[in-house]
């Protein structure tokens, strides 16, 4: 029987294979392309554009490409960036730089090679190392290697540091019979300050990157696809980015850190539908091996994560998403959340009640080109549909949880987008009354990482810029109560204020009660690429604490800034 399935299983893949027509590899949720596809949405430009569910194909991304390609009143900055993007994600391209690679035309003469190789560097032309083409693969091979600099000010944990920033990195992506894709990252960051990687918004998250010892890491990105006409299965370990974003999403933040996971998507023109199932990560503990006296081992428990997505665009002015997302742990993966037809929530009773589950509406509204309006309702605990737009305090139910956000976009004709947001989270909501259920990777919130019993008010201007370029420029106003702690940091009362601290049963629930906490930040990020494959990228922060005492990550008057260029060979 077993003989038999494989058979067929190895059958159906061989005719559905066919000649190589586009990549079906993913393009990792961090790529400037979808922000740039965002402000073509909000200006009218493209249709179906899912910006709420990241990362795409690269086949996905060339439709809006090539749909933007035959818009003739693109400005001159957009035309320019299409051309850029256009260049950068074709298939047919791709198959054309294959002529002419790092590692081409070894056989010509050194001098020949070397004047042939420094022309390649400063051309227009799309670098890569190595490119492997047939018609039925396609893939290809880069390097990258940067210079930079990152400096830290952070007078709460007497910490005042700076560092060049040098870093290698590999890439390698393709397809196969425009069926299975792959894309891998690597990267290899060296400071020559102890501690100072724990700051870097991705390489801090790693296991290197965490501890307070250490000058390297590794940080990875990693896709591997199936894809068959609507349907994908995805399996990855890198960033996912789902709800609408001003500042951050609610149900996963494009930065929130690496985890491994398997994704179902079966997208149409108006619907899309999507699985994942992934396994979170716990801080490890050494423990003597019962039954084996002097045997120890390293372990931590088991976490996961699972999310239900649907979406719908039934026009080209609105878009209809509710999502449900689940975390549980202490066992292994459990069947119910595996099926990918059952609804969390219903998998949820059918366990028994013991796991953290929270559902989330959203919508966006076009109701004229170049203005895009949005807002998310997201339910952690909630007996009474009637308390969802009550303040706390009126509600039928004290302990309900619930989270709010409102923004718009609005574009200009010179390639700007300027995005105003709100967004609210009550006290307890991410918690878990389960110290491992918490809605977390290693620490850092999946959602917004501003957590529960807070408010932002967020405004942010980016223009666009011809070479690939753009300069990002946010403000935002931060309200948050910290749960009550005594001078040895104990905690005294729990307000809600921590997404560690979850509820246990009876909890009030007060919007801003305990220790308030005020804060003002600015952010200026910048990318600008004057010749194809060298880059120069930047960001700087500075956070004003105007209020709040406590030892902790929002306390003090911290200011990072890091400055790279990249050559991608």
């Amino acid at each position: 029987m077993l003989k038999r399935l494989t058979f067929l299983l190895s059958l159906l893949l061989i005719v559905s294979l066919s000649p190589l027509k586009a990549q079906v590899s993913i393009v990792p949720a961090s790529h400037q392309v979808y922000e740039w596809l965002h402000l073509q949405r909000v200006k009218g430009n493209i249709e179906n554009y899912s910006y709420e569910a990241l990362p795409l194909t690269r086949k996905q991304i060339m439709v809006f490409l090539n749909e933007l390609n035959r818009n003739e009143s693109l400005n001159r900055i957009d035309s320019d960036l299409l051309k850029w993007y256009t260049q950068e994600f074709s298939s047919e391209q791709l198959a054309q730089d294959s002529e002419n690679t790092y590692l081409t035309g070894l056989n010509k003469p050194f001098k020949e090679f070397f004047k042939d190789k420094w022309n390649y560097v400063f051309s227009s032309q799309e670098p890569h190392l190595f490119v492997f083409t047939s018609d039925s693969i396609q893939w290809a091979f880069d390097f990258f290697s940067s210079a930079g600099f990152m400096k830290i000010n952070d007078p709460i944990s007497n910490f005042d540091e700076s560092s060049f920033l040098p870093y290698h990195s590999i890439r390698t992506y393709g397809s196969i019979y425009d069926r299975i894709g792959g894309h891998l990252e690597v990267y290899n960051p060296v400071v020559n300050v102890e501690g100072l990687l724990r700051y870097h918004p991705e390489w801090g998250q790693t296991f290197d990157g965490r501890q307070a010892r250490k000058k390297s890491t590794l940080f990875a990105e990693a896709y591997a696809t199936f894809q068959f006409k609507q349907l994908g299965v995805h399996i990855g370990n890198g960033d996912l980015k789902y709800g609408l974003k001003g500042s951050e999403s609610q149900i996963l933040r494009q930065d929130a850190g690496n985890f491994d996971w398997v994704r179902i998507n079966f997208d149409t023109k108006y619907f899309q539908y999507t699985f994942i199932h992934g396994a979170l990560k716990a801080e490890t503990v050494n423990i003597e091996v019962e039954g084996y006296p002097g045997v120890r081992s390293r372990i931590s428990p088991e976490r996961w994560f699972a999310l239900r997505r649907f979406q719908l665009t039934p026009a080209k002015w609105i878009t209809m998403a509710f999502t449900e997302t689940l975390t549980y742990s202490n066992r292994p993966l459990e069947l119910a959340y595996a099926n990918p037809l059952l609804p969390l929530r219903f998998g949820e009773y059918e366990t028994l009640d013991k796991d953290n589950p929270i559902w989330f509406f959203e919508g966006s509204l076009r109701p004229l080109n170049n203005i895009e309006l949005y807002a998310t309702i997201g339910i952690d605990d909630l007996l009474n549909f009637s308390d969802i737009l009550k303040p706390t305090g009126e509600r039928k139910s004290e302990d309900a949880v619930v989270s709010y956000q409102i923004g718009s976009s609005i574009t200009l004709p010179t390639s700007t987008i300027i995005n105003g947001e709100i967004i609210q989270f009550d006290p307890f909501f991410y918690t878990h009354w389960q110290f491992f259920n918490t809605y977390d990777e290693l620490g850092s919130p999946l959602g917004a990482s501003i957590g529960p019993n807070s408010r932002q008010f967020f405004l942010s201007v980016r223009q666009w810029l011809p070479w690939r370029s753009f300069l990002d420029i946010s403000v935002s106003q931060v309200k948050k109560g910290f749960n009550e702690i005594d001078a040895n940091g104990n905690l005294v009362t729990d307000v809600g204020g921590d997404i560690f601290e979850g509820q246990t049963g009876g909890d009030t629930v007060r919007l801003f009660a305990g220790d308030i906490h005020e804060w003002n930040e600015i952010r200026i990020q910048y990318e600008i690429e004057p010749i194809r494959g060298i880059r120069l990228f930047g960001t700087l922060n500075k956070r004003i604490v105007n209020q709040g005492l406590q030892l902790n990550d929002y306390d003090g008057d911290r200011k990072s800034t890091r400055l790279n260029s990249s050559h991608q060979i």
